[in-house]
């Protein structure tokens, strides 16, 4: 694990600049202080309760939330590469060691954790801060995945980072960026895959992520209702952050695409409704 975390640290000295030697520091000093916790924590390991905080302390090294504010400062400041691999290839240990120790009184944390993503996410506009929140997101899934069963959230997260990567990649190539799309043009061709990334990431039918999701809800039901529905409705969430930003890709790029412009901001004066739906919907999973 820590030679992953040096071999990071390595990676993010190309093209490195004063703001980036800022983030990379500043990684270096949280990440060297959470895993002297850890070490503290393998000392200990005989009191009964250190299993616990060595759980807690995994969660802030990977940076979910509601310990997740110092990942997304440093995510939205990196190049794509670097925030490519910050966002799937540095959680694969750490994810895994979670799932040796991980029981089922990590519920509540996860139940404060989606609600926490919820709260958070629905107002980001940004391409990047979207990507940023639904990585901290799919955290959840694959930990809820680890309760429902043992090498589940392995193929759950390995479909996840395929589907980002192709994604991020579509993005960095074609610099995809709502504050610097105005100017360029996109053939339709490019929009249509564009669309298709989304959602593949976003989990929509026929693409994998959605079959992963509906098979972990089903597994969920005699573990917890409520986990279930606050997935549900956080998933339906992220799927209106994506939507907004495909619509306004659209609608920015082509004068043509009135249509895509009308319903965006339909989108946006529904949001207040649509949350309250989700609510209630959610309120009638758990009775």
């Amino acid at each position: 694990m820590e030679v992953n975390f040096l071999t990071f640290i390595g990676l993010m000295n190309f093209n490195l600049s004063k703001l980036q030697s800022r983030i990379r520091i500043k990684y270096f000093i949280i990440q060297s202080a959470l895993s002297g916790l850890i070490i503290l924590c393998l000392i200990l390991i005989k009191f009964r309760l250190i299993n616990y905080f060595l759980i807690l302390v995994l969660i802030l090294k990977i940076g979910a939330a509601p310990f997740h504010s110092w990942f997304v400062r440093i995510a939205i400041k990196l190049n794509w590469n670097i925030f490519l691999i910050l966002c799937t290839i540095q959680k694969v240990i750490i994810l895994y060691i979670i799932s040796l120790l991980i029981n089922l009184n990590i519920l509540l944390f996860l139940v404060i954790s989606i609600i926490t993503i919820i709260a958070v996410s629905i107002v980001q506009i940004r391409i990047k801060s979207i990507l940023t929140y639904s990585s901290i997101f799919s955290v959840n899934w694959i930990i809820s995945s680890m309760l429902a069963r043992a090498r589940f959230w392995m193929k759950f997260f390995f479909v996840y980072i395929i589907s980002l990567m192709i994604l991020v990649i579509l993005l960095y190539f074609n610099s995809l960026d709502l504050n610097k799309i105005n100017n360029l043009y996109i053939s339709k061709e490019v929009e249509l895959r564009i669309i298709i990334r989304f959602f593949r990431v976003i989990g929509l039918p026929p693409f994998p992520i959605f079959f992963f999701k509906l098979t972990l809800v089903i597994m969920l039901f005699n573990i917890s209702l409520m986990m279930r529905g606050l997935l549900l409705v956080s998933s339906r969430i992220f799927i209106y952050m994506y939507s907004s930003y495909v619509f306004k890709l659209l609608s920015m790029n082509n004068q043509k695409y009135f249509i895509s412009v009308y319903i965006y901001k339909n989108i946006l004066r529904l949001t207040p409704g649509l949350f309250i739906i989700f609510l209630s919907w959610a309120v009638l999973i758990f009775i």
